[in-house]
């Protein structure tokens, strides 16, 4: 059983997005369940496109078996345990299977639902329309609705950085108020050890030569009322 399901896209997102959100609850003694949709393990040969990513990341062999290790890692600091989907990301699978795709996942995301009975299911908001956020963010609202279970939709970051525009959701579905969550000294500091350990990504998350950590602190100033940092997520109505 867990009192929060959310829905993380890729193996990064939930730690970037609410990571401070997700280490208070679990400090207050909730059960938060994470679990990353696209985190399958896929098949040699990879796609060109996949390769130039593995460069980057500085991962070859299997990459995301070590991309699966530094989540284990980032969750057990947030304190939250980790559930990794079997669904590809979309730098590895063949674009003829979204549809089957999205409608398995929603499945899933059903039964995960039916299982642990959450008081709270939370997901991406798909800020930037990255195709797997918003497959992600659509099955996980379907979901939600079905079984009556209240949602919210975190700001996807580093997305949320640069945009502000909140995409379309599914159809009859809108959105709601916003909610500011700021974070004390604690939190703040778990989420940015989480996200620190999600090695293989720092040279795509830097911007500017600016470290994620600087680019995160900043913008949660924004968001904060006062002197601190915030999280932001917003309900669907």
């Amino acid at each position: 059983m867990a009192d929060v399901l959310a829905v993380s896209p890729h193996l990064d997102d939930a730690a970037l997005s609410c990571g401070a959100t997700l280490a208070r609850w679990a400090a207050e003694g909730r059960d938060v369940l994470v679990y990353s949709a696209f985190a399958g393990l896929p098949e040699q040969p990879f796609p060109p496109a996949a390769q130039r990513f593995h460069e980057l990341w500085q991962l070859h062999d299997d990459p995301v078996q070590a991309r699966r290790a530094e989540d284990e890692e980032a969750m057990r600091d947030l304190g939250v345990t980790e559930s990794h989907g079997p669904f590809l990301d979309e730098i590895y699978r063949d674009a003829a299977d979204e549809a089957d795709v999205e409608r398995e996942l929603e499945l899933v995301i059903g039964r995960l639902i039916e299982v642990h009975r959450p008081g709270t299911v939370l997901t991406c908001s798909a800020l930037g329309l990255h195709k797997d956020h918003v497959m992600a963010r659509d099955a996980t609202v379907r979901a939600a609705v079905s079984s009556g279970t209240p949602l919210m939709l975190w700001e996807d970051l580093p997305y949320g950085i640069w945009t502000r525009e909140l995409p379309p959701l599914p159809a009859g579905r809108s959105w709601g108020p916003t909610v500011i969550t700021e974070a004390d000294a604690d939190a703040w500091k778990t989420k940015t050890t989480a996200v620190a350990r999600y090695v293989s990504q720092y040279a795509m998350l830097s911007y500017r030569e600016t470290p994620i950590e600087d680019q995160l602190e900043r913008h949660a100033r924004t968001l904060a009322r006062g002197s601190g940092v915030a999280e932001q997520v917003w309900t669907v109505v």
